[in-house]
């Protein structure tokens, strides 16, 4: 039997059935909200309060919550939150008595439906947060939230315009207008309800008498990460409601016709829309509180800005203005409300949301009569003033409202210090969070990561993870921290392949943890990327007790990563013992380039034909030997090359027939050019093992490592002939040229 959670294609059905019910509300809501409402009211002759409580009667209603979970109670979540949607729009047909009321009526009878309306709306509203967390999970809430956000917001754009465009026609007069536009929103509100009723839900509403709203409100109070949070979605939530007194200031202070208002409110919309997208890109990632704080302060100087400001400045520094107030309002809001909804709780979850939404009633409602008191103020204050309030060292500024957008910037100045105390897991700093959002480097980590989770191409997504690792920013360094967390990712190795490229010292930890697990998958990826952090201790620390683990291939690579972060030769007599037991060609290599570190004298060139002894193969061999030949740099011709045109022909001919022509810059070969090359094709060893010690003899060097390969070659002479095969005579002949060359 399932219980009430939603499991993943359910939620995915829900999550469509919410994007479509935030579409069709994005017009519902301009064209029944308070924007037009306000216009009509002040059409009508509505005074400064009354314009004020309508800017705050959306969250004004929450007052009559405390009684709903008692009335819903065993209701099943979704139908009752379509219901009150469903309601809201059917009282909202009362806005066609204004066709035949005027004054003091009309404004008496907008209030009573507009006021029925944000009842209806704040019931139905109080369910969309758990509506929301139903239907995502803890990776993708704030991507499930901020999309939400982001629909509703561009259809409200298209409402606004379309809005914008209705009231410019000179020949309907503004009350049809606005009317029309509000039964339009009546009917895409029905299509709303409907898409609410689709969402899977086995939730019901429960309500226990022992465990009130109030008790809960005491409850969720003592909790202080949870107190901050909703005291602050209460703030900013209260000073959006002060700023939207900047509508009825436009329409009032500055004298704008309604359609150019209007057109304000779509720069607003267009802000919103714009909030939503900002929000959903980089609050999962940074965290909501270090952007809060950033949003916040920012928030603040543009109260001030509105507070300053003189009512005959240009129409487009007020547009600048809205967009500003409104862009940074709701990005506010939209991270508030993603730290609400991760703290609802399952059980009683409406009862909590009526206890979120009735303490906002009590602020909006304190808030916008403060509003329209100090309104009413400012205008007063500035009828005598030539429009301006405020009078300082000779200067005039402010405006009839001055004292209501004064009033805005303490609550968004209190907002931001309660997030301050919020302690946020897993969210960066705030400086971190300032660094990304305000840096080409940043703002390009989010869009690569944005690409990666959207890219299935393997090398699109290697070029995007190489560019991910080269990104030093915070942002990156967290999104890789994540990844190297999961025991299984296909992009895991990836990163920690960048890393050895870009080393990241704050990720040391991770990497050692990695290269200390002997079942972690990219164990040698990490032990080889420690060998980029040259002189850090922890590295070094960890890699000298990987040269003692049970695995030789793990000695090997830490032998190598070791001689990179400290090529002292303080552990060079351990690599050396360490050597002796190498089982693979790789391991091989791991230990001469240790070696090749470590050994500044180059001692280790002496067991130049160690491969010899060991009885390798073919492949062993020639492998070694190019390795040795890419230490010293000898220059063209390359020994890989050479091996590489041998390998291909078949033939050890290819080999002779490119190196001998070259290498006859060397009087001993040139003279005896054909008696090689005659030695070669005949396989007559004898002869090349006695030209090769010659070479050797007369070979004078002051290099140490190369005098010490002399020594290595040397050595040749006490060997079983029969222990050398076609690649070792190669090799002589290629090193004991190389080393007369370079000979005094």
């Amino acid at each position: 039997m399932p219980t009430r959670y939603l499991n993943e294609a359910e939620k995915r059905v829900g999550r469509k059935h919410l994007l479509w019910y935030e579409i069709y509300n994005g017009i519902a809501s301009t064209f029944l909200g308070d924007t037009l409402v306000v216009l009509l009211a002040a059409y009508f002759g509505a005074g400064n309060l009354t314009l004020a409580y309508i800017s705050g009667a959306l969250y004004m209603a929450g007052l009559v919550l405390p009684f709903v979970p008692r009335i819903l109670n065993g209701k099943n979540l979704e139908k009752a939150h379509s219901f009150f949607w469903m309601m809201r729009g059917i009282v909202s047909i009362g806005y066609l008595a204004l066709f035949f009321l005027s004054g003091r009526a009309a404004v008496c009878a907008l209030v009573l439906v507009y006021s029925l309306f944000c009842i209806f709306r704040c019931v139905g509203i109080m369910m969309n947060d758990y509506s929301q967390k139903s239907v995502s999970s803890l990776q993708n809430r704030g991507d499930v939230v901020s999309r939400s956000s982001t629909a509703y917001n561009e259809v409200s754009v298209v409402a606004k315009v379309v809005s914008f465009l209705a009231t410019s026609i000179q020949r309907i007069s503004l009350v049809v207008s606005l009317v029309t536009l509000q039964m339009v929103g009546v009917v895409a509100n029905v299509f709303s309800s409907l898409h609410l009723a689709r969402i899977p839900c086995r939730t019901t509403i429960s309500y226990n008498p022992k465990h009130s709203m109030f008790r809960i409100m005491g409850e969720t109070f003592k909790d202080s990460y949870k107190a901050a949070s909703i005291m602050a979605k209460w703030l900013f939530q209260t000073a959006a409601i002060v700023l939207a007194m900047s509508v009825p200031f436009l329409n009032d202070v500055v004298g704008l016709p309604s359609n150019i208002v209007l057109l304000y409110t779509v720069f607003g919309c267009i802000a919103l829309a714009l909030a939503g997208v900002a929000s959903r890109e980089f609050s999962d990632r940074l965290g909501s509180r270090p952007l809060i704080i950033i949003g916040g302060l920012a928030l603040s100087v543009v109260c001030l800005l509105w507070t300053m400001i003189s009512p005959t400045r240009h129409t487009a520094f007020f547009m600048v203005l809205g967009f500003l107030y409104n862009f940074l309002c709701q990005f506010c809001i939209n991270l508030v409300n993603r730290l609400i909804v991760q703290s609802i709780p399952d059980d009683e979850a409406i009862t909590y949301n009526s206890m979120v939404n009735f303490g906002l009633g009590i602020t909006a409602l304190v808030g916008s009569l403060l509003a329209g008191v100090l309104a009413n103020a400012g205008v007063s204050l500035s009828s005598s003033a030539n429009g301006t309030v405020f009078y300082a060292l000779g200067l005039v500024f402010g405006n009839g409202y001055s004292f209501t957008f004064l009033f805005a910037f303490c609550l968004v100045s209190i907002a931001t210090f309660m997030v301050i105390r919020i302690r946020e897991h897993r969210s960066l700093s705030t400086p971190e969070a300032a660094q990304a959002l305000f840096s080409v480097h940043g703002l390009r980590a989010f869009s690569m990561m944005d690409k990666l989770e959207r890219t299935a191409d393997p090398l699109k997504r290697k070029i995007l993870l190489m560019s991910l690792g080269n990104n030093v920013t915070n942002v990156s360094t967290a999104e890789i921290h994540q990844k190297l967390a999961s025991p299984f990712s296909y992009d895991k190795q990836d990163f920690i392949r960048a890393l050895a490229v870009r080393p990241r010292p704050e990720l040391v930890e991770d990497l050692i943890l990695i290269a200390s697990d002997d079942d972690s998958y990219v164990q040698m990826d990490a032990i080889a990327a420690l060998g980029a952090y040259k002189g850090n201790k922890a590295a070094k620390n960890a890699l000298v007790r990987l040269l003692y683990c049970r695995w030789s291939q793990v000695r090997s690579m830490a032998s190598k990563s070791l001689s990179r972060v400290d090529d002292s030769s303080e552990y060079l007599e351990a690599v050396n013992e360490l050597s002796a037991s190498a089982r693979h060609i790789d391991e091989e290599i791991d230990f001469l380039i240790a070696k090749r570190n470590m050994d500044k004298q180059g001692l280790f060139y002496r067991d130049f034909l160690a491969s010899v002894q060991q009885r390798r193969s073919a492949t062993f061999r020639q492998t070694r030997y190019a390795v040795i030949a890419s230490f010293l740099k000898f220059g063209s011709p390359r020994l890989a090359q050479l091996y590489q045109m041998m390998n291909c022909s078949g033939s050890s001919s290819a080999f002779i027939d490119d190196f001998l022509p070259e290498a006859r810059d060397l009087e001993e070969i040139d003279s005896q050019f054909y008696d090689i090359a005659r030695a070669f094709r005949e396989r007559d060893w004898d002869f090349v093992l006695g030209f090769c010690m010659k070479l050797c003899e007369r070979s004078v060097l002051d290099d140490s490592r190369m005098a010490n390969l002399r020594e290595g070659i040397l050595r040749a002479r006490s060997f079983d002939l029969d222990s050398f095969d076609e690649q070792d005579f190669l090799a002589l002949l290629y090193f004991s040229y190389s080393l007369r060359k370079n000979s005094k």
